[in-house]
């Protein structure tokens, strides 16, 4: 949910940037409810799949957003080139796997409101 966020937050904005997600312990489809809670604003996250994070990826990243301390802290435990990188969002919003729509809206919202956080403190692209 968070990178069908972010995209739509940096297209909003006319920030062209590629946003990948992974897991540090990814399912091996996308929940049902973080589809439906996707598609209740218009963002259509169906294209993603899930995958893991890896050396290559964090390689890849400018910028890797945990969205939890805990996943954060293991990051920094299995990929110390991480440390640079990584961008707290604030506060700990809380993964819904496994729960019903309710609670997939609540980390929707939560997420949308501190993605808009982040995403205005990069700078705009330059007319012309």
């Amino acid at each position: 949910m968070a990178g069908g966020i972010l995209r739509e937050l940096l297209r909003a904005r006319a920030i062209a940037a590629e946003v990948r997600t992974a897991g540090l312990y990814p399912g091996r489809v996308l929940a049902e409810n973080a589809l439906a809670a996707m598609r209740e604003i218009g963002i259509d996250i169906s294209g993603d799949s899930p995958k893991p994070v890896d050396d290559q990826l964090i390689a890849w990243a400018d910028t890797v957003i945990p969205i939890e301390a805990a996943y954060a802290e293991e990051l920094l435990d299995r990929f110390p080139d991480v440390g640079g990188k990584l961008y707290r969002l604030g506060r700990d919003v809380r993964d819904p796997v496994r729960q019903d729509l309710a609670r997939y809206r609540i980390t929707r919202n939560e997420l949308s409101e501190l993605l808009a956080a982040f995403a205005v403190t990069l700078p705009l692209p330059s007319a012309g």
